[in-house]
């Protein structure tokens, strides 16, 4: 048997329906945080209509998000949904603490090239990150704080994959 690997999510991936649709195989383990960076957006997708997150290092933050186990089998198909080979976005594996600090685990997560303009979310995108925060339960003050990110103003209809819709409420 293969040995698990962990990913680190901290946008749409933190929804468990959204990520399970590319990896079967993800528990979840816990919440956790990356120390010395922070979550931006940049670029644009056009299945988002608006810039996706992004982690960029920034000394003296933290980026919070889930801890999730997985079959190494999963990671290709994580890789494909992310553009790793089209290098829309970048694999890394950096090291995520649980809460208290007691526990660190080395995870692969995903972030866009560090040459990507900045840009504004839409709203569908930036509600899916934040009822993923609510559903993973990250911290009150991060979700505040995320909640308060400037959108796109996009109303528009949203094709995306894995069957999955967001309406505006």
């Amino acid at each position: 048997m293969e040995e698990s690997l962990y990913h680190f999510s901290y946008a749409s991936n933190l929804k468990a329906q959204w990520l399970l649709g590319n990896c079967p195989s993800a528990v979840f383990i816990c919440i956790a945080r990356i120390d010395g960076y922070k979550m931006s957006f940049c670029g644009y997708s056009e299945s988002w209509k608006g810039a996706k997150a992004t982690i960029i290092s920034s000394p003296g933050d933290s980026v919070w998000g889930a801890v999730w186990r997985v079959s190494p089998d999963h990671v290709s198909s994580m890789d494909s949904e992310e553009g790793v080979h089209l290098g829309v976005y970048n694999k890394l594996v950096l090291r995520a603490k649980s809460p208290d600090g007691d526990k660190e685990f080395d995870c692969i997560t995903y972030a866009r090239p560090e040459d990507v303009p900045l840009g504004a979310p839409s709203p569908q995108y930036l509600q899916t990150i934040l009822e993923g925060a609510r559903e993973c339960k990250l911290p009150e003050y991060y979700i505040e704080q995320l909640s308060k990110t400037e959108h796109n103003g996009y109303a528009g209809t949203l094709n995306l994959s894995n069957n999955y819709s967001v309406k505006i409420s």
